[in-house]
């Protein structure tokens, strides 16, 4: 999947993501490193369609997926606005880290073996809430994988996480 920039500017929370001109190439990795918090995301959310810009964004066919904390927030947000604990006899702990990971393929062959792959087995049938950082990350992983992107953007993906799982990512 080809993307090409030119003359954009995008204008997040706390910071301004200005390019002139940057041209990725189909199977082309990069690493963008800054002092500034949040251009990871910037550019996350600018490749995945939510954020406005100026200027010219031209994108290839192809599904494009990230893992951030912005899109980590995102989800939490939106488990907390489907909270019942209200209505039930229990603690509504969320959706469940299988069904979270199931809904982005429907396919129960990948979601098992991004379970197994990211050591998810143990926290399959736990609820997304009462996670830890490192295994909230590990499901945003497991997510964005499971959506089978042709472009992948990823934010800090090691924020969080133990050095046993870092090392094995």
């Amino acid at each position: 999947m080809e993307i090409s920039f030119a003359h954009l500017s995008a204008h997040g929370a706390t910071s301004i993501l200005d390019i002139e001109n940057w041209i990725i190439e189909d199977q082309q990795p990069w690493a963008i490193f800054s002092t500034e918090g949040d251009i990871g995301s910037l550019l996350g959310e600018l490749l995945c369609d939510e954020l406005a810009y100026e200027g010219s964004l031209e994108k290839g066919v192809g599904k494009i997926a990230q893992v951030s904390l912005v899109e980590q927030q995102r989800l939490l947000e939106e488990e907390l606005a489907k909270n019942d604990t209200d209505f039930l006899d229990r603690i509504d702990n969320g959706s469940t880290i299988y069904a979270l990971i199931y809904q982005q393929c429907e396919d129960e062959s990948l979601t098992q073996r991004l379970i197994n792959e990211l050591d998810l087995v143990h926290l399959q049938e736990s609820g997304f809430r009462v996670l830890s950082t490192g295994e909230t990350r590990r499901v945003m992983l497991a997510r964005a994988l499971a959506s089978q992107p042709d472009f992948l953007v990823l934010d800090n993906p090691f924020t969080g996480l133990d050095v046993v799982h870092r090392q094995s990512l």
